[in-house]
């Protein structure tokens, strides 16, 4: 007799495994990942309405700033850029084509943050916004280009049936 509360356990326990197994599946293909610079400005619109800066809070601001960024440049180029200092950052981005514009604009904010988070600096208003449009235009000019196939061009009046 015990044996078969011991064989339905079992079956209870593995119904159980299988039902808990299905549905972590489905919420794990269900998840859609958006592309790092889709992923960053949602990032930055979403800090952008927070008002954090506003409302005295300039490092939670500079934090999740910079996190949004680390996390796009690791994205962008694979870089651990979550894990590394400002000036491992800056080096490791070395390599990486960029506008000179948009390399200083990004070691602005970086050293900016820094001061903000560790120092306990206050920024300025003004350039708390620019901290804020220099992130949105980084991510922007950096991000990946798509090149148009051919077979993806836009037809126009012009283009004939069987090109």
């Amino acid at each position: 007799m015990s044996i078969y509360i011991i064989i339905a356990a079992i079956l209870i326990l593995g119904v159980i495994i299988y039902f808990v197994w299905r549905k972590l599946r489905k919420r794990h293909e269900s998840e859609v990942i958006l592309p790092p610079h889709v992923e960053a400005n949602k990032a930055l619109t979403e800090l952008h309405n927070r008002k954090l800066w506003q409302s005295g809070k300039y490092n939670l601001y500079y934090t999740l700033l910079t996190q949004m960024l680390r996390r796009y440049i690791s994205r962008r180029w694979d870089i651990r850029a979550m894990e590394y200092t400002t000036n491992e950052t800056m080096a490791a981005l070395r390599s990486v084509e960029m506008a000179d514009e948009c390399r200083a604009n990004l070691d602005t904010i970086l050293r900016t943050a820094d001061m903000a988070k560790f120092a306990k600096a206050e920024p300025d208003s003004v350039l708390n916004e620019e901290c804020y449009t220099m992130a949105y235009y980084f991510v922007e000019n950096t991000k990946p280009v798509e090149v148009e196939n051919e077979e993806q061009r836009d037809i126009t009046g012009e283009t004939k049936i069987g090109e």
